[in-house]
C-alpha cells in the first residue's frame, strides 16, 4: 500500500517563524509587553487557542482570548498577505511526490482561513488531498489530534503516513498518532528538541520520493543525513 505524507507548514514549507514573531511581537506590543525571539520560538509548532492563551496567562494580558485572538488573527492574515513568503526546498520535494502519485495532506497549527491565504499565493493547494488547520480540531499540536484526524480523512492508518515536522511539539503529535516522522532542522524556527523524529534532515534539496519511501518501509532507525 502507498505511503501518505503529511505536511506541517509553518517552518517546513515556508520558513515563516520571522513572519510569525513579527506578527505576535505586534500583537505583544499593543498590551506593552516586549518578547525576545527565544521566548517565541518556545511557542512554535502550537495553535493559535494555546498560544494566545498562553499570552494572557504568561505575560499577564488584560484580554480574553476571544479579543486576543481577533486581533492575533487580523495581524497575522496582514503580515501573510503583503509580505514576502519565503519558501523551503520542500516546495519542489511536494512537487515530485504529487507527480510520483503519493497522497500528500497538510496538518498545520495554523488557522484555516490562513492555510488557504498562503496556499494560494504560493499555487500549492491542488498538491493535498487533506487541508487541516488547527482551529479545526478540539486539541492542537502537541497533542496528537490533527494526525489522526489526517490519517482518518485520508483513509489511512496513522502508522501508514509520514509525518514531516520541524518543531517539538509537532513531532510530540506526530509520533503520538503512530506516524513515522521526520524532523526538519529549520534554524528560524530556534533549537528544537527533534529528539524524538524517526530520522532529522537539514535541506530538502538532498531528499529523493525514493528516499522517503525508503524510510517509510524501514519504519526503523534510519542514519542522519
Amino acid at each position: 500500500m502507498v505511503p501518505a505524507i503529511i505536511f506541517d507548514m509553518d517552518g517546513v514549507i515556508i520558513d515563516s517563524e520571522p513572519l510569525h514573531h513579527r506578527a505576535e511581537r505586534r500583537l505583544l506590543s499593543g498590551y506593552g509587553v516586549t518578547v525576545t525571539t527565544e521566548e517565541l520560538h518556545t511557542f512554535a509548532g502550537k495553535d493559535a487557542r494555546q498560544l494566545l492563551n498562553e499570552f494572557i496567562s504568561q505575560y499577564a494580558l488584560p484580554a480574553d482570548f476571544d479579543t486576543l485572538y481577533s486581533q492575533h488573527k487580523m495581524n497575522v492574515e496582514a503580515v501573510f498577505r503583503n509580505d514576502d513568503i519565503p519558501v523551503t526546498n520542500a516546495v519542489d520535494l511536494i512537487r515530485n511526490l504529487h507527480r510520483a502519485g503519493i497522497p500528500l495532506a497538510l496538518a498545520s497549527s495554523s488557522h484555516r482561513q490562513l492555510i488557504e491565504l498562503i496556499l494560494k499565493r504560493l499555487d500549492l493547494t491542488s498538491y493535498f488531498r487533506v487541508i487541516l488547520g488547527g482551529d479545526e480540531i478540539k486539541q492542537g499540536k502537541p497533542y496528537p489530534d490533527i494526525y489522526q484526524e489526517t490519517a482518518s480523512r485520508l483513509d489511512k492508518h496513522p502508522e501508514q503516513c509520514m509525518a514531516i515536522e520541524d518543531s517539538k511539539n509537532g513531532v510530540q503529535a506526530a509520533k503520538d498518532a503512530g506516524c513515522y516522522c521526520v524532523g526538519y532542522v529549520n534554524p528560524n524556527s530556534g533549537n528544537q528538541d527533534l529528539g524524538r523524529a524517526d530520522r532529522r534532515i537539514t535541506d530538502f534539496s538532498t531528499v529523493t520520493v525514493e528516499d522517503l519511501l525508503g524510510w517509510m518501509k524501514g519504519r526503523g532507525s534510519e542514519p542522519e543525513e
